[in-house]
């Protein structure tokens, strides 16, 4: 391959970057030359232009003084036609005017003027304006008046600027300016630059842009006037003829350069491109796998030395060529197929390949939980030959061997003969290849030689480098054996999971003329040693409780741990009656087992089980299915005390079914906040108005449609939501309440239900408190927390904690349906509260029965007397009504009023009145 010039891209960059090089800095620094040289140029047409208009300035303001000191000199005598041929040097008009004079001793004046000099008495200069110019007129206060010659004023001020210049008044009027004709555009940039403070201006007239200085020339102290402007005056063009010509010549030494650095960049680029032709040469025939070329470069340059770097690095490619294949052999193997055998062939090919082996063996050590050894031989081209013997003990004969060095061998060792005795090499020559991951030994390679010497230094490094790949892919089978366990099996008991056990109850099914049982296991009493004792212990007692069940099971029967305590076993048999009586056996013998006391760490615990029983085709046809109805009927063991099994029969399905969905309905709603609450109003008894609401509980499940309070709340406590429901329907309550404060309304109180196992939570108090932060606007004297009797039956000392801690927060606290329950007077006594609910089968009694109304009568009057406000729920009639109110009841609640409201009615009906409006 010839690589020309021109064809060579790396010629092509180099000899760019040449350019580059040498054309960067130079155009640099001939950018910053032209920079400063055009400001150098600018700066001295100003200072130019200044001096210019300065010096014009000053020359006029001489001559018009001593013009002023010449006429002062002047009267008005007959005499002055003598002096008239000198005196025309300087006034073009000479005139003397009077208030009842007026001669005029020669020129012109205008009648106009001369009238206007009459008219001024403190000024000493008069103008005539013109279209382009403006005459000039002195005065003296002895009358006299003369029109400056202009031949006189003006001839001396042309400069090197070849132009006069250009002489303004104060207000931009045109005193002497020959050289504009249009003065509009000149004039507005004039005042532009005098408003922004600038001395120089820029103005284009007939395609050309002209560079303008004014002076101010002041005339108020001698002629008392206004000051003049002068203005000089220079073609932008000029200054542009001196920069083009130093462009110019920049440009000329740019290109200088470049053919500089274009001439010697060819003669470099050349004299390097033959090396680099053969190098490219060298790598394409690499890359053809041909490794047998080396290039050769004369000289001692870095070329050269580049030349036998790549011949050497060509040399260690083709070792590593040979070694990367076998690699990839293996790796190929692991990837396509699971098979130990097929790797072990793939390592034994390999190492063929990379050293002159003649027979190999190979003894894996990475059987999982197992010392003993596979042994594996090949002898030739043959495929590797597993051996039966694995009980061939080997492990304290091959940890003498090194582990990280080949070892050779003449004479086989004693312990090693059995070994050596299976494999029967025909050389007696042996090299020991350790197989090690992180000092850990996987495998030992035995190897015969076609040599009586030992291997050379290089295949040596080759051949320990491979076997640690070959680690890599023993260890890759073993993790793999780890995984698919681990997929299969729990992780704590080390019995089959779920899918496993899902796995077989399918197989069941399909097996025909089988006939099978499926056990649901619920732990009693499991979750209070789990939770007073620790998760470890509790994972302690679930492998014990797994190992006694696995004893009592034959080889057609499966345990497997389905989640937390609950355990499952399949049975399989040839007949329905075998089943039904295996299933009486065994669940007997497992509950028995289970009740026998667990003794861990010194403790001895008691645990039982409740054991559900399904039958296998007869009521179940898959897995879920089977799954369901035994855990209902592990629920009907639960009810009758538990220690006992159940066999499912169709009619438990149908509450343990509901129960089932409820609960997890239910869990959902509580997590994703899908909760709804209505508000029943409580009014005042003296006049009906609404004082303020108590928040209820509402849920609609998604199948059942709407579920009770009493239903939601039962169904929570067992399942232990309730704290979770109730702090939730709290913090729904509130955030309503702030955002109708929000709105404007006044909504009055708010009671909240509160369950006796938030009082025993020790965060109660803390999620209380952060609730109140949320909803700011709801004052705590407008909040009440309602809670029952029932409170007592727990931790007394912790409750009437939390209530105290409560009251803190300015919180009322409302005993809820008393008279019923628990009811103690005792207990009026006891809690720190402030109001007292008066139960519902009270009031509904009091317009028929006797003994209810004074039984109720006095209950009020206790309350009164204890300092209870008395709250009277369930009023469904006027009479109701009436007697509660003569018993002096604060207020009052039931549907006589209104029954409990979603939000917008409540809204609608209620909010939109002032408080104090009855209903």
């Amino acid at each position: 391959m010839n690589i020309t010039f021109f064809s060579s891209k790396l010629a092509k960059k180099t000899f760019l970057f040449l350019i580059l090089a040498a054309f960067a800095p130079l155009v640099v620094i001939i950018l910053i030359t032209y920079s400063q040289f055009t400001l150098m140029i600018e700066q001295h047409d100003h200072d130019q232009l200044k001096n210019v208009a300065k010096e014009n300035a000053l020359l006029i303001y001489e001559k018009l003084s001593f013009s002023r000191q010449l006429l002062a000199q002047l009267q008005p005598t007959e005499h002055l036609e003598f002096q008239q041929s000198y005196l025309k040097l300087y006034f073009s008009a000479l005139a003397e005017v009077q208030p009842k004079k007026r001669q005029l001793f020669w020129g012109h004046v205008d009648d106009r003027l001369l009238d206007q000099v009459l008219q001024v008495s403190d000024k000493q200069l008069l103008l005539g304006h013109d279209t382009d110019h403006s005459d000039i007129y002195l005065i003296m206060p002895s009358g006299m008046v003369a029109k400056v010659n202009p031949a006189y004023l003006w001839n001396e001020t042309a400069t090197v600027l070849n132009s006069q210049p250009c002489i303004l008044t104060h207000n931009y009027l045109p005193i002497h300016c020959p050289q504009h004709t249009k003065m509009k555009p000149w004039q507005e940039k004039l005042q532009q630059a005098i408003r922004q403070k600038h001395d120089i201006f820029f103005w284009h007239e007939n395609d050309s842009t002209t560079m303008s200085y004014y002076w101010t020339l002041f005339m108020g102290h001698e002629f008392k006037v206004n000051n003049w402007i002068v203005i000089a005056e220079k073609p932008v063009s000029e200054r542009l003829t001196v920069i083009n010509q130093f462009r110019n010549i920049s440009f000329s030494v740019i290109a200088l350069a470049i053919l500089m650095v274009i001439l010697l960049g060819s003669i470099l680029i050349r004299k390097n491109l033959d090396v680099i032709t053969q190098l490219i040469q060298g790598t394409q025939r690499i890359k053809q796998r041909d490794f047998g070329h080396q290039i050769e470069v004369p000289g001692n340059d870095e070329f050269s030395q580049l030349a036998d770097a790549f011949n050497s690095m060509s040399d260690n490619l083709y070792r590593s060529t040979r070694e990367y294949t076998a690699f990839a052999n293996i790796d190929r193997s692991i990837l396509e197929s699971v098979s130990g055998d097929h790797i072990i062939a793939a390592i034994f090919n390999s190492l063929y390949q990379i050293a002159p082996f003649h027979e190999l063996m190979m003894v894996n050590l990475t059987r999982q939980n197992s010392e003993l050894n596979r042994l594996y031989y090949q002898k030739g081209s043959t495929h590797p030959i597993l051996t039966a013997t694995e009980e061939l003990e080997l492990t304290s004969a091959l940890d003498q061997l090194p582990h990280n060095q080949l070892s050779y061998y003449s004479e086989i060792s004693h312990d090693l003969e059995p070994l050596i005795s299976l494999w029967q090499p025909t050389s007696k020559t042996i090299c020991a290849i350790p197989v090690t991951r992180q000092d850990r030994p996987l495998a030992f390679i035995f190897a015969t030689l076609t040599t009586a010497q030992p291997l050379e230094t290089t295949i040596t490094a080759q051949v320990l480098n491979f076997s640690q790949r070959t680690a890599v892919a023993l260890y890759a089978l073993e993790r793999e054996a780890v995984f698919r366990h681990q997929a299969k099996y729990d992780a704590l008991t080390d019995i089959p999971n779920r899918v496993t056990l899902e796995h077989l109850f399918s197989t069941l099914l399909n097996t025909p003329d089988t006939f099978g049982a499926f056990l649901f296991i619920d732990l009693d009493r499991f979750k209070n040693i789990n939770d007073t004792y620790g998760h470890l212990l509790g994972d302690s007692l679930l492998s014990k409780v797994a190992n006694r069940i696995t004893g009592l099971l034959n080889k057609r029967e499966t345990v497997a741990r389905l989640s937390g305590d609950e355990f499952a076993v399949l049975i399989a048999g040839s007949t329905e009656q075998d089943i039904e009586q295996r299933v009486k056996d065994l669940c007997n013998s497992i509950v028995n087992a289970i009740t026998t006391p667990f003794h861990i760490d010194t403790h001895a615990f008691h645990v039982g089980a409740s054991i559900g029983v399904t039958l296998v085709p007869q009521h179940a046809s898959d897995f879920p299915e089977a799954l369901r109805c035994a855990d209902t009927a592990m629920y009907a063991s639960k009810k009758k005390g538990g220690n006992c099994f159940t066999l499912y029969t169709p009619e438990m399905s149908e509450y343990h079914i509901k129960r089932t969905v409820l609960e997890r309905n239910l869990r959902s709603a509580i997590d994703e906040k899908n909760i709804t609450l209505h508000y029943q109003p409580k009014v005042l008894s003296s006049n009906y108005a609404v004082s303020g609401f108590e928040a209820l509980l509402r849920w609609n499940d998604p199948i059942y449609g709407p579920v009770s309070p009493f239903e939601i709340v039962t169904l929570a406590e067992e399942i232990g939501l309730i704290t979770d429901l109730g702090n939730l329907i709290l913090e729904r309550a509130l955030t309503q309440w702030q955002h109708w404060i929000a709105q404007g309304y006044q909504p009055g109180s708010l009671a909240v239900n509160v369950s006796p196992l938030q009082l025993l939570s020790k965060e109660f108090i803390n999620v209380l408190a952060d609730i109140l932060r949320q909803n700011p606007s709801v004052s705590t004297k407008n909040l009440q927390l309602e809670i029952t009797e029932g409170v007592m039956m727990h931790n007394v000392s912790q409750v009437l904690k939390t209530l105290a801690d409560i009251r803190k927060l300015g919180i009322r606290i409302a005993i809820d349906d008393f008279g019923t329950g628990y009811s103690s007077l005792s207990y009026l006594i006891d809690i720190p509260a402030d109001i007292l609910k008066i139960d519902r089968s009270f009031v509904t009694k009091v317009a028929s029965e006797e003994k209810p109304a004074s039984l109720l009568g006095t209950v009020i009057n206790l309350g009164h007397s204890l300092g209870y406000e008395i709250v009277a729920e369930g009023v469904e009639t006027q009479q109701q009504a009436d007697f509660l109110k003569f018993c002096r009841v604060e207020q009052l609640q039931g549907y006589l009023f209104s029954k409990a409201l979603p939000v917008s009615e409540v809204e609608a009906l209620y909010l939109k009145k002032s408080p104090a409006q009855s209903l």
